[in-house]
């Protein structure tokens, strides 16, 4: 606290852009987590991306389909789904699950960095590494490209 004119000031008062947060109360370690915007739309224009989306976990049996025979994908920082090169392998460690054309994926680690995108149409049936989430979008509440 400061103090100013014998009465006391809060940092708020003081400097109107500072704030404070409870390390408790920390859910990001990102001070831009702590901002929001005020959209100006109607509530039932607005609601959370988590409305129109439901996760999709459909696991690739690679003994039945080989994987040469798989579209694996990778996703850029801008959000374009790629094809992914595995460099004449034969096999890919690890599960593989199934994304569609116009399903929502993201990169757990560099989703913060933008690697969100949209299955394009082009790629009808993809595979993934576990390390992409794969979400279907319920078509009733939203249009995928947006």
């Amino acid at each position: 606290r400061f103090s100013h004119c014998g009465n006391r000031m809060t940092t708020a008062q003081a400097f109107p852009k500072a704030f404070a947060v409870w390390f408790k109360d920390l859910k990001l370690w990102s001070p831009s987590s702590f901002f929001s915007v005020k959209w100006h739309w109607p509530a039932e224009y607005i609601k959370p991306l988590s409305a129109a989306l439901r996760r999709k976990q459909v696991e690739i049996d690679k003994k039945q389909t080989p994987c040469d025979a798989l579209q694996l994908v990778t996703l850029h920082f801008d959000g374009v789904v790629a094809p992914r090169d595995l460099r004449g392998k034969k096999n890919f460690k690890g599960k593989l699950f199934r994304a569609n054309a116009g399903d929502v994926i993201y990169s757990k680690i560099d989703v913060r960095n933008g690697a969100i995108g949209i299955v394009p149409d082009e790629m009808p049936e993809v595979a993934v590494s576990s390390e992409y989430p794969v979400y279907e979008v319920d078509k009733s509440i939203a249009i995928p490209h947006y």
